[in-house]
């Protein structure tokens, strides 16, 4: 029996079917390597900015009231029943 490179699907996977693939991995990795950023990230550096936002957000977050409507009236309130 032929060993499966010797049969015309087994030619035809060899050298018709992974060469195709390997084109296709080529173009992939070619599609990514412009994706990814060139520089390398400073990841400490990019943790204290995110640590900074994180403050500045606790800050403006600490100076709004539990109460944000207090003193707005709602539709209905302050008129007398009846009217």
């Amino acid at each position: 029996m032929p060993g499966f490179h010797e049969t015309n699907g087994g030619r035809t996977f060899y050298y018709g079917t992974v060469p195709k693939i390997a084109d296709a991995l080529t173009r992939i990795a070619d599609a990514l390597e412009k994706l990814v950023p060139k520089e390398k990230v400073d990841v400490e550096e990019l943790a204290d900015k995110v640590e900074r936002v994180a403050a500045r957000f606790d800050e403006l977050a600490s100076k709004i009231t539990e109460e944000p409507w207090h003193g707005v009236k709602r539709p209905g309130e302050g008129e007398e029943d009846g009217g």
